[in-house]
């Protein structure tokens, strides 16, 4: 305790100063430990773990500042109500290096909400009851009460460059990138927060480093998909606001005139990723599903609404050859963009060349693949090579001769 006294008195003094943005402030009383320190002030703990974010400086967020700020923060998300006990109270969970932790904070959240509109220029009314946007680094969607059972919502995520296409093992990065760069359609496959959009990110950026002369072009509902600002000359973005993917596909299309069409996410019901397969353009894309055959059957329900009954999950593995099956695993750490699985359609099934830390011999991937053109002027087996060797080199550890064949 006396130690604490010393903890607190320190951020007394240390928050006086004649700077406007930094300001005298009494820790909580309930705090009983210091967890985290930040730029924009402590984060202490109760006697029962629970985290109290402390802030000392002005900031959008005020007294939640700190949870954006500590080393490692991922997730933020958080319900705020009007009051309680006669104070505003948030409470939530914030992800700190792969590990979940709640905390409660007393500061009135409808400030929050003005101060957010007011700096980021977003749009939330009663009649636009949610909205998305960015600041500092993080992505944020909010709701309003009457969208979210009564309480203001936040979900925040901390946008990052993704990691290496060559962390996910030498030969998943060379088959996916080899899968990436030949005429067919992709799709990547998993439960939201699984790590879908940041392999297709890490896939988009090793394109573009490999071959910066391909003309590749982004069709997002929303901007998530990071391009390195040397690499941004080569990319062109197409931002799908009203939410209408179809008709942005479509332009891209036509008038962008792509070599490489990465489309940020896509429903079930949008059909047009299925005709965009058929355009002979290397196309990739993520959908929610648990699985690569659950993924076939929701889009081909949604494509008989449009384009009869008739329409099987064997019509539609004809034009989405490749599906990417990518988990979330909860365990002591949040494990994202764990690959479990890599399949071809081939007619009436799919063939997995990967399958949990199982591959298929080299010469069976390339048999699929035999049929198909890649984008480049290498044959699948050329490329493929010249992939495998770049992936090797980067990723030692993990061997091409090291994995087992079924």
């Amino acid at each position: 305790m006396r130690f604490l006294k010393v903890v607190k008195e320190k951020f007394r003094v240390k928050t006086r100063g004649k700077s406007s943005d930094v300001f005298e402030r009494t820790p909580p009383r309930d705090a009983v430990g210091v967890v985290y320190v930040t730029p924009f002030g402590p984060v202490f703990r109760d006697a029962k773990g629970m985290l109290l974010p402390f802030a000392t400086r002005k900031h959008v967020f005020r007294d939640l500042a700190p949870l954006f700020y500590i080393k490692g923060s991922q997730e933020v998300f958080l319900s705020a109500r009007s009051r309680h006990e006669g104070k505003y109270l948030v409470t939530g969970m914030v992800t700190v290096g792969g590990k979940r932790f709640s905390f409660k904070a007393y500061t009135d959240f409808e400030d929050i909400v003005l101060d957010l509109v007011r700096v980021t220029g977003a749009n939330i009314s009663l009649k636009n009851p949610s909205t998305v946007m960015e600041l500092g680094g993080w992505r944020i969607h909010l709701k309003m009460p009457s969208v979210a059972g009564g309480e203001w919502e936040l979900e925040a995520a901390k946008l990052l460059p993704p990691p290496p296409l060559a962390s996910y093992g030498a030969l998943v990065a060379a088959r996916i990138l080899t899968l990436g760069l030949t005429r067919i359609a992709t799709l990547i496959v998993g439960e939201p927060g699984a790590g879908k959009t940041t392999l297709l990110n890490s896939l988009l950026i090793e394109e573009l480093r490999l071959f910066p002369s391909l003309r590749t072009v982004i069709v997002e509902t929303v901007p998530e998909l990071f391009v390195p600002p040397s690499l941004r000359k080569h990319v062109s973005r197409h931002v799908a606001k009203d939410g209408d993917i179809g008709r942005a596909l479509k332009n891209a299309i036509r008038f962008s005139r792509p070599d490489l069409l990465f489309v940020g996410e896509i429903r079930a019901g949008d059909i047009d990723f299925v005709e965009a397969g058929r355009s002979g353009i290397p196309t990739i894309s993520t959908i929610h599903s648990p699985g690569a055959k659950l993924a076939l059957h929701a889009i081909a329900m949604h494509a008989r609404t449009r384009l009869g009954p008739t329409v099987s999950s064997e019509d539609i593995a004809d034009y989405i050859k490749c599906f990417i099956e990518v988990r979330k695993i909860h365990g002591d750490v949040i494990m994202r963009g764990v690959v479990t699985g890599i399949a071809l359609s081939e007619g009436k099934r799919l063939r997995y060349i990967y399958k949990r830390d199982q591959v298929s011999t080299d010469d069976e991937f390339l048999d699929l693949l035999s049929s198909f053109d890649t984008v480049i002027a290498l044959s699948p087996e050329a490329l493929y090579d010249r992939v495998k060797r770049r992936m090797v080199v980067f990723d030692r550890r993990n061997r091409v001769s090291a994995l087992k064949p079924f």
